[in-house]
């Protein structure tokens, strides 16, 4: 089997065939191929659906894997990967045992769901729970409409774009992927990206990857110049970038 980088993946029909068919044709994993396709803003082999109306944030993120959940809601794994990712939620079976929350002292409904999960170190269900079960009602919001066709798509990473407009790195994501714009790259950015800004060590590399829009060799890369160790999940606590 090629390792990843006797693979030239620009040279190779991205999205215009399944993953699966992909990899077995080159002789690799899907997954690499999902990474390939993703890092570059390349959209899945045929018609992509519009966005769910799914209200992640009561939804068990992280709790169960993300491939079940995903059969649940009927989206696909990568849907709820970049949801719980966005979030800062570790995936199933590396949270460490829940935490002993005295709910009746927190901002419950004062403060949206997953604000309030990344201030106590749990999962924005966790709160959702604690709030309906004691009648309260979610933190009401007008719908924020961002005109994205105006919005430097691609010429940043979609966590900091995300982070700028006042949405989720998610929407950011779409929002470029829609437009077939290529994910921000490290090498075609003048700037390049802030590595000291992003929570390196503080997620697994290859979600980090995903999400400023990079291989996971990049992130790995960038880490281990600061002398900062790999994410470990035993250790792991929620990262915010309030």
């Amino acid at each position: 089997m090629p390792s990843k980088r006797e693979i030239d993946w620009d040279a190779h029909p991205l999205g215009e065939m399944s993953d699966a068919k992909l990899a077995k044709k080159l002789g690799c994993g899907a997954t690499s191929v999902y990474r390939a396709r993703i890092s570059r803003g390349i959209g899945p082999h045929g018609p992509v659906p519009g966005p769910l109306d799914i209200d992640w944030d009561a939804e068990p993120l992280g709790e169960v894997t993300d491939a079940k959940l995903a059969k649940k809601l009927g989206c696909g794994a990568a849907s709820v990967h970049r949801a719980r990712v966005a979030r800062g939620i570790s995936p199933y079976g590396t949270v460490p045992a829940a935490l002993d929350i005295d709910w009746d002292t927190q901002p419950l409904g004062e403060v949206p769901d997953a604000q309030l999960a990344r201030q106590l170190g749990c999962s924005a269900v966790s709160v959702y729970r604690a709030r309906k079960k004691r009648d309260i009602g979610p933190r009401t919001e007008v719908p924020k409409q961002t005109d994205w066709d105006n919005q430097p798509l691609g010429k940043m990473s979609d966590i900091k774009l995300a982070a700028a407009v006042g949405v989720s790195a998610t929407a950011a994501f779409n929002a470029r992927v829609r437009r077939g714009i290529p994910a921000f790259s490290e090498t075609r950015g003048k700037t390049g990206i802030d590595w000291d800004l992003e929570p390196l060590g503080k997620m697994p590399d290859v979600d980090l990857a995903i999400l400023v829009g990079v291989s996971p060799n990049t992130v790995g890369k960038a880490r281990s110049r600061r002398n900062i160790p790999a994410f470990n999940p035993r250790k792991a606590t929620k990262w915010t970038n309030d």
